[in-house]
Order: C-alpha cells, then structure tokens, then sequence
C-alpha cells in the first residue's frame, strides 16, 4: 500500500530540485513555494516540527519575493534573447551619469569600483580598441571577484551608467537568469558600434533588496 505521507515528502524534494534547477527567477520562487508547502504538510503529518519550523520561514519569504517580481513584472522572457532591452533593463536600476576625458572606469590590478554600461561617448580599452555602446565594463570583477584584468578610460566626453557591485550582485541574484545571459555574452561578440540601448521606460524594473 502506498505510503502517502512518504509521498507528499518526495513530491517537496522533487520540487526543492526543480528550483534549485531553474533560472528563471519567477518560475525558481513558484517551485520553492510549493516545495515548502509539500514540506510542511509533511511534517505535520509525520510530526516533524524541525522541517515545519524550516518550511514556516522559507514560504513567507519565497511568497514574498515572488509578489517583488510580480509587482516590477520582471518575467525573463521580457528581457533574454533581447539585448537591447536587457541593457535597458540594467539602465532602470543603474545611475547614468557623464564623464570627461581620461576618465578610468578600471585601472588594470586595481580595485573594481562598480559595473558600467556605456551608453555614448568614445570609451577605449587598452590597445586603443573603443568598446561600443552597449558594451559592460566589470563583469568580471561582479562574477569572479579580484582587480579589474585591464584599464579602461574615457578617450573624449562619454555617458555611462553604473552600478556598485554590491547592488549588481543583488540584482544578478534577483534574476539569475539575466546574470547568465551576460556571463554568456560577455564571451562573445561585442555589440555592434551603432548599437545602442533601448529607452529605459519601456522596460521593467524590480526591487534590489538585499
């Protein structure tokens, strides 16, 4: 005869994997939040009150930042596949701001200070190669940590947009999914030099709570 509770139990650790699994960070909250209820019905049925403390904790908290996400509408299928409106994305959570000539964004050994877009302006890596609108400076340092592995400077008056690390980690966190996409395309080929990043408005923001 098949155990039910035994059941129920499997059915909260098949969906824990699932979340645990997924990059999608609307569909990951969804899974933990049923993860938790199938946990606490079986720990109430089985008289586990350590998971039922655990899974008390963990489905205010899932519910929580799945009601952030559904309120900033931040679904990934807004934003992954489209990089224009995923820069635009970065843009809504992000300072933008001017700089002037000479102006370094990374200085190769050097600490890294935050993690930048550039939206207009000559910005020049070393050899003199120009990065292009659109283009991230710090992604390493958001990803792997350590200094900044080269120099990057303003070669005439430039418009970028920037974030600390500390706030790029929690929106990367926020969507795992965006944060994947960029390791990616940091890897390949550059944007184009006409490109440039779609207006912020049209584009949905989330909350970076910590």
């Amino acid at each position: 005869m098949w155990d039910w509770i035994e059941f129920i139990g499997y059915l909260g650790t098949t969906l824990t994997i699932a979340a645990w699994s997924m990059r999608n960070c609307l569909h990951l909250r969804i899974a933990g939040a049923g993860s938790s209820i199938a946990f606490l019905a079986y720990g109430a049925l089985s008289a586990s009150y350590p998971i039922m403390l655990t899974e008390l904790i963990l489905l205010p908290l899932n519910l929580w930042r799945l009601a952030q996400l559904r309120r900033g509408d931040a679904r990934d299928r807004v934003i992954i596949g489209d990089v224009a409106r995923e820069r635009a994305w970065f843009m809504r959570h992000a300072r933008s701001r001017r700089i002037g000539a000479d102006c370094r964004l990374a200085e190769r050994g050097a600490a890294t200070t935050g993690l930048h877009l550039v939206i207009s302006g000559r910005v020049v890596a070393e050899g003199g190669r120009r990065l292009p609108s659109g283009s991230f400076i710090g992604l390493d340092a958001v990803f792997a940590g350590g200094d900044a592995s080269g120099t990057v400077r303003a070669a005439g008056g430039a418009e970028i947009a920037s974030l600390s690390l500390a706030d790029a980690r929690r929106l990367f966190r926020a969507c795992p999914d965006f944060a994947w996409h960029l390791s990616i395309a940091a890897l390949g080929d550059p944007p184009s030099a006409t490109s440039r990043p779609a207006d912020p408005a049209d584009t949905p923001a989330i909350p970076l709570a910590a």
